[in-house]
């Protein structure tokens, strides 16, 4: 017998190092410190801006603050303002007089200090906004390079000309304190309690440092080398300053250096535009933030190489770290709009997005029981195939929106040199309500290569239908009948289903009739990939916590095993644990 988790721990464990160590291999909108042992899905992150005032938000807003009882973002040229103090509001270009034209999400910054609103440009003309006009001022000679800003002590901190420090009095004085090595571009500048925490990345493809200053001498005190180009983003947790690096590694400072604490998925091929020199990668250094205590982060999920593929274990989103769990993802990215009714669905989260932007929690006082969102997301995501879109995204605090995760175990070593797999047990919470919620479980005892016929990523066109799509892709074979789909990018997208029946009614397209129902969509296009996944059983039944899943006759006895666990649910559904039932076949002798 196999319990996962396991009973005496109740832990699963991301590492991310392996399809062998660890209990998950791969998650998908969990949710597992809420209800610590439990395992829920996370509530949706939704589009806070209202469908109507979308458009003028042209690229993922790249940071947040609140100022004056409002919260602020840059997105395009412009500077937004939210319309209200509730994170729900919707956000519009700032229309006051001298509002700056020219910023640019690459490159620039908000900041609040001496109580006024900061704003970094494409220029080197600093923006300060008092609460009711616009004036500026110039840090250094004229650059294009991006500038991070910070707050410490009485001065604000802004960093320019690729390696350069300014600091800002509050009287608006710029002074150049600070200069870097030429090679050592900034990417984030943080402070500490008593100190100021400086990341940077290598242009010349050497080792990027983080350096530690106290904000006032004309070196740094200290610096440390990492072994990878540099660091991409950066947060302060409990005074210790974190990173992530251009290997997706997370890393800590430990009072002596840096250390790996977690890594994303990443083995081959770094994610897209890594070493970027402005601040168009997979992650944007204002894209850390630490969220009911964990540490956060934003990331796009893209492949370096030319074909823009990505991993099946690394979803873009929100992924999220503790000491219990490790590394695993917790929030993606949908469309669905807060002011829309909870039951009009078109998706349950886009795997692929275009661009991560900034993260920002901000738990504030709120005596409305119906207002939305504990933290702020900056998204340029897919609507369907091909198109994308720019937003803000909040997350669904009041958790009535049904909602789709999974998890995939790592691969389950047999007890014998070979066992017999026979039924599976699932306990979980009684069912919240009667909105679909079900419980599907899966397994799968090879993984095949990534050029095996049997898998298949793909391009679809939903055939007026929710559980009939047609595409260009020939998967009339029968070896394809019972195969699982997951919807990784446009209408649809985020939830997985099993393959009926494949019909080909012309030479062009074949028509895949699906076991799922995927509310919402129509016409649409979508991106898909379809994975070898052995279907073993699905339960929604809302009267009972407990199901029984038979293997299917024909399950051949196997040296491993891997289980993928599928959750439609809604609000505080959880499920408890699985366990597995096997026998040996084939004993050492």
């Amino acid at each position: 017998m196999i319990q996962i988790p396991d009973l005496k721990t109740k832990k699963l464990f991301q590492s991310n190092r392996s399809n062998l160590a660890g209990s998950l291999w791969a998650s998908w909108n969990l949710d597992l410190s809420s209800n610590v042992g439990a395992i829920r899905l996370s509530p949706r992150l939704m589009v806070s801006s209202s469908t109507e005032f979308i458009a003028t938000l042209t690229t993922a807003p790249c940071a947040f603050r609140r100022y004056n009882s409002l919260f602020w973002t840059i997105s395009g040229t412009k500077v937004h303002v939210s319309g209200s103090d509730i994170l729900a509001a919707s956000f519009t270009a700032d229309a006051t007089a001298g509002t700056p034209t020219n910023c640019d999400v690459t490159k620039s910054d908000l900041e609040v200090f001496n109580n006024e609103l900061y704003v970094t440009t494409d220029t080197n003309v600093l923006y300060y906004y008092n609460g009711s006009v616009w004036a500026s001022v110039s840090v250094g000679s004229a650059d294009t390079t991006p500038k991070p800003m910070t707050r410490y002590g009485a001065l604000l901190y802004v960093a320019t000309g690729l390696n350069k420090v300014y600091s800002i009095s509050t009287g608006h004085a710029a002074t150049l304190l600070l200069t870097l090595p030429n090679s050592q571009q900034i990417t984030c500048i943080r402070a500490g309690s008593n100190k100021i925490w400086i990341t940077t990345l290598d242009m010349s493809g050497d080792s990027g440092y983080v350096y530690e200053w106290d904000g006032a001498s004309a070196t740094t005190n200290k610096s440390y080398k990492l072994t990878t180009q540099g660091a991409l983003s950066c947060i302060i947790k409990d005074d210790v300053p974190w990173i992530v690096d251009t290997a997706g590694r997370l890393l800590a400072f430990n009072g002596g250096t840096f250390v790996e604490i977690a890594r994303l998925p990443i083995f081959n091929t770094l994610l897209l535009k890594a070493t970027s020199n402005v601040n168009d990668r997979f992650i944007h250094p204002n894209g850390m933030s630490i969220i009911d205590g964990e540490v956060c982060m934003l990331i796009a999920n893209t492949n370096g190489e030319s074909t823009g593929s990505i991993n099946d274990n690394l979803p873009s989103g929100v992924w999220a770290y503790n000491q219990n769990n490790g590394l695993y993802h917790r929030y993606s990215v949908s469309y669905h709009d807060d002011d829309d009714a909870s039951t009009l669905i078109t998706d349950y989260g886009q795997n692929k997005i275009s661009v991560a932007g900034a993260l920002q929690e901000f738990k504030l006082y709120n005596n409305s029981a119906s207002d939305q969102g504990t933290f702020l997301a900056g998204v340029t995501y897919y609507t369907n195939a091909t198109s994308t879109r720019s937003a803000v995204l909040i997350n669904d605090r009041n958790n009535t929106v049904l909602k789709y995760g999974y998890f995939i175990t790592s691969w389950i070593q047999a007890e014998a040199l070979k066992d017999n797999w026979q039924k599976m047990f699932a306990r979980f919470r009684y069912f919240l309500s009667s909105l679909d919620e079900k419980i599907i479980l899966k397994y799968r005892q090879i993984e095949y290569p990534a050029n095996t016929s049997v898998r298949q990523d793909i391009s679809i066109t939903w055939d007026n239908s929710t559980s009939v799509f047609k595409t260009q892709t020939n998967l009339s074979s029968s070896s394809f009948i019972g195969k699982e789909v997951e919807i990784t990018q446009g209408q649809g997208a985020g939830k997985c289903a099993h393959i009926v029946s494949v019909s080909t009614p012309n030479s062009i397209d074949y028509y895949v009739t699906l076991d799922e129902v995927f509310t919402g969509v129509t016409t649409g296009t979508a991106k898909a990939r379809v994975r070898e996944w052995i279907k073993i059983g699905k339960e929604d039944d809302l009267s009972s916590d407990v199901a029984i899943f038979a293997f299917p006759m024909n399950t051949s006895p196997s040296s491993k095993i891997q289980i993928k666990c599928c959750m439609q649910f809604y609000n505080d559904d959880e499920l408890y644990d699985i366990i597995i039932i096997n026998k040996p076949h084939t004993l050492l002798s």
